[in-house]
């Protein structure tokens, strides 16, 4: 069967090629085409399974339809979340997703940014590691839309979409001060990517404003790169030196499902030992009896936010920073 061509979508639709282009690149209300008139061309296009030819139209005018997506980690199921909203947001506005995980890995980020300029896509959402920072500076140089997701560069005029980290952590750690605990450990990675900052920051400064009382501060620091086995090990030296600790608050919540595998092989009581809270939901929080609380970011909220921002910038609307910084909120569960 020979292939079906612009020239042939346009005499069956009975419009002309231009409208035809003009149609697929979502560009009818420019040109000023009535909806009866879209309608009836991608009618035909579906009747035909017409495939524009992507490559073709991005060397003919420089634009791809594409849109290109990296994130730490699509396993996870913060960002895998976060990957499914924007590509089910980009579709629906004509755009196809290129995604990739960098794992938090320097050199595999910068590769993929590389790699995703080569294939012409029409704008980034990256969720940056520390190493991105001179090629996130080159990209907004030249005027490429782009929007860091998840954390940014302080200093640095870029456009993003991210969560307040420190008043989550702050008012997290102020409930469990509320509660009654008096020596609680914040247990996170090692990183200097200000999102990691931030939940730290919070933390200390709950514990120092509280009833203008600085209470204890207890930090355990895991290296990025450290296995579940090393963490638990360290993680029971932590305790075992600091035998004052009442409460755990886990920075991630992979962390938390960690000190839940650790309180459970130590045949442990949450919150009878101690009280136990993270950040970031998860489904495991939920069943879990008791109930795991937590400071919980609006995944649907986030993305949405980021991919409404990029299509903002690469269809030219508006030429200010767009810097938002969303608040999270406290699910209270039975663990504190």
């Amino acid at each position: 069967m020979n292939k079906v061509s612009l020239k042939d979508i346009a005499k069956d639709a009975g419009v002309s090629i231009t409208t035809v282009s003009l149609v697929i690149n979502n560009k009818s209300k420019k040109g000023r085409i009535s909806d009866a008139v879209v309608e009836r061309v991608k009618a035909v296009i579906k009747k035909h399974n017409y495939q524009p030819n992507i490559i073709a139209r991005s060397l003919r005018t420089g634009k791809s339809t594409t849109i290109g997506l990296i994130l730490e980690d699509v396993s996870n199921n913060f960002f895998g979340t976060i990957y499914k909203t924007i590509e089910q947001t980009a579709y629906k506005s004509g755009y196809k997703l290129i995604s990739a995980s960098t794992d938090n890995d320097g050199q595999r980020a910068l590769d993929l940014i590389e790699m995703m300029e080569h294939q012409q896509v029409e704008g980034l959402i990256i969720t940056p590691t520390l190493s991105c920072k001179p090629i996130i500076e080159q990209l907004i140089k030249s005027n490429k839309p782009l929007v860091l997701f998840d954390r940014y560069f302080p200093g640095l005029n870029s456009n993003y979409v991210v969560l307040d980290n420190l008043k989550g952590a702050f008012e997290m750690t102020n409930h469990l001060i509320q509660k009654g605990y008096k020596n609680i450990a914040f247990i996170t990675i090692t990183s200097p990517m200000n999102q990691m900052q931030n939940r730290l920051k919070g933390y200390k400064k709950a514990l120092k404003d509280f009833t203008k009382k600085e209470f204890p501060s207890y930090v355990l620091e895991f290296p990025y790169e450290s296995t579940n086995e090393d963490k638990i090990l360290l993680l029971d030296q932590f305790l075992k030196q600091n035998p004052k600790v009442d409460a755990l608050f886990f920075g991630t919540n992979y962390l938390g499902i960690l000190g839940i595998e650790y309180i459970r092989s130590k045949k442990l009581k949450v919150p009878g030992d101690y009280g136990l809270v993270s950040f970031d939901d998860h489904d495991l929080f939920k069943l879990m009896e008791p109930g795991i609380s937590v400071v919980a970011q609006p995944i649907q909220l986030l993305a949405n936010e980021s991919i409404k921002a990029l299509l903002h910038l690469i269809q030219g609307e508006g030429s200010q920073l767009i810097q938002k910084n969303i608040s999270p909120s406290l699910i209270f569960r039975k663990s504190v």
